[in-house]
């Protein structure tokens, strides 16, 4: 076996090599685009790859193959933040940025530093849009309230960028992305997006026919637009005043979003409390007229299956039928020790209270936090129900991907997995999987890409330590950046400058990965 792995690592090697070569004479001067090993500095280690926080591709494309395509999200200095890995075997494993920034997001980013943590496709080839924050480089440490309490988080502008038709657009231009405050089409203002209570985490689009439409998500925010507005407008979900504001989710943070139809728009957010003890799966749906819903979270409907709601969810992933790319046929979430996935029932409406559930709970004692999933993805093919999860578990103190098959144990509506399951041995990658956490993952056909940061250098850790120069402990750092208000600022900002970024590979389903982190430097 290691022999096997010692030639694949050594072929994927020789093959990142020749198509180094194959960019340096080919790709110079194509427009928007060029090759990129590493995205300038992330960290205060300039020789070391920078951090990533998330990862994506394009599955809805119904009877197609999906494009050798994945989206990067690093964090990063501000002059090549969007960037792209192909997976043409031919010319080897290249990576392009989106070199041509507009004036409006280049005077936001001057001196700062950019954190991607969320990315999208519209549709391919090569549509799509990037969510985060600017951050001041060091950064700053700003103070958040949460029902009585205080927390920290990293103090930034929120930023959207839309890239379709080879023209980037970002919510900084002249005429680019408007934000609305409520349904009196008041327009977010340039200190709007700096509100210390939101930032926009996750994205996604849907197609049907010639039509899309899509969701931004954060902490405390949730809009969506279509291209009827060539995405420039960006309606308010939260601050809908036609809406029943009892089910309308209140301090929040969305970490993920299901786009389930174009029209009417209806879409699922995917996320937790702010103090991550608790999971929001809400769908949203704009009804005809003013009849826009919220509806109650439908972790309430499974408590009879996985107990009380003690389930933060941090990602999600679906796709297209074979027969069509406007029918979503699979999706998945993954959170803290819980999976859950749905297929549709047949009817071509994905509706999560009809169709058929599949879930697993990783350790059954629910007062044991073991496992913090905070990547999924689905890989597509005829069944569209092979799936990778990834994360940090904090019993065993390590990085960890698990990869399985949403079977159901039984032939009911509501059942667990057949089968638990199956970790992925990564010993031989040499990583120090302790300091190390997998923020997410995506997937092409065979291929997977993993992403996430290395924290060895941290002061601040993916598992809890003791300070020596406080009385209180060193707190973890999880998916949502956020810290007890007893952190030491100083703590939060070496960590963010120190941290450094993971990228690994497998070119067979997840079975074995080679480190690109390594290699791409």
């Amino acid at each position: 076996m290691r022999k096997a792995i010692s030639r694949i690592s050594f072929l994927v090697i020789i093959i990142m090599i020749i198509g180094l070569i194959y960019l340096l004479l080919g790709s110079c001067g194509t427009v928007g685009k060029h090759a990129v090993w590493v995205s300038g500095p992330g960290g205060g280690n300039t020789t070391a790859q920078p951090p990533l926080f998330a990862a994506s591709s394009f599955k809805l494309t119904g009877p197609q193959p999906q494009p050798s395509e994945f989206s990067l999200g690093y964090y990063n200095n501000n002059f090549e933040p969007f960037n792209f890995i192909n997976l043409n075997i031919q010319a080897g494993f290249s990576f392009f940025s989106v070199a041509n920034l507009p004036d409006g997001f280049q005077n936001q980013t001057n001196s700062r530093k950019v954190i991607i943590l969320g990315t999208g496709w519209i549709s391919s080839p090569r549509e799509l849009c990037w969510v985060g924050k600017i951050i001041e480089n060091p950064p700053s440490v700003t103070v958040i309230q949460h029902q009585a309490q205080n927390y920290k988080t990293i103090e930034g502008r929120n930023f959207a960028a839309i890239y379709m038709q080879l023209q980037l657009n970002t919510n900084f231009e002249q005429n680019g992305l408007k934000f609305l405050k409520n349904n009196n089409q008041t327009p977010y203002n340039l200190i709007d997006f700096d509100n210390p209570k939101e930032d926009f985490r996750a994205v996604a689009f849907k197609v049907s026919g010639t039509s899309y439409a899509g969701s931004i998500v954060g902490r405390n925010v949730a809009f969506y637009s279509s291209s009827s507005t060539n995405f420039n407008t960006w309606q308010n979900a939260i601050n809908d005043e036609n809406i029943n504001s009892t089910t309308t989710p209140r301090e929040f943070i969305g970490f993920d979003v299901i786009h389930v139809s174009v029209n009417p728009i209806s879409t699922i957010l995917v996320g937790a409390d702010i103090s991550e003890t608790r999971g929001e799966l809400r769908g949203y749906i704009r009804g005809p007229g003013n009849l826009n819903q919220w509806m109650q979270n439908a972790i309430a409907m499974l408590e009879a299956y996985v107990g009380p709601n003690r389930y933060p969810l941090y990602s999600s992933d679906y796709v297209s039928s074979l027969s069509d790319p406007s029918r979503i046929q699979s999706a998945m979430v993954s959170g803290r020790r819980l999976l859950i996935f749905w297929n549709d029932d047949g009817d071509g409406l994905f509706e999560i209270n009809n169709d058929t559930i599949i879930y697993h709970i990783f350790n059954q004692d629910e007062n044991n936090n073991t496992v913090n999933l905070y990547g999924v993805s689905i890989f597509k093919d005829t069944n569209n129900n092979r799936f990778i999860t990834v994360g940090y578990d904090e019993i065993s103190q390590k990085g960890v991907i698990y990869t399985g098959i949403a079977q159901p144990n039984a032939n009911q509506n509501i059942g667990q997995l057949a089968n638990p399951p199956t970790p992925v041995n990564l010993s031989n990658l040499g990583l120090n999987l302790r300091d190390i956490i997998f923020f997410d993952v995506a997937t092409v056909n065979q291929n997977v890409i993993v992403v996430g940061v290395d924290l060895s250098n941290c002061p601040i850790k993916p598992y809890t330590q003791q300070d020596l120069q406080n009385p209180q402990q060193i707190p973890k750092l999880t998916k949502s950046l956020i810290f007890p208000s007893y952190t030491r600022d100083q703590h939060i900002i070496q960590t963010f400058t120190n941290m450094k970024g993971i990228i690994l590979f497998s070119n067979d389903n997840g079975q074995t990965f080679t480190n690109f982190s390594v290699l791409l430097r």
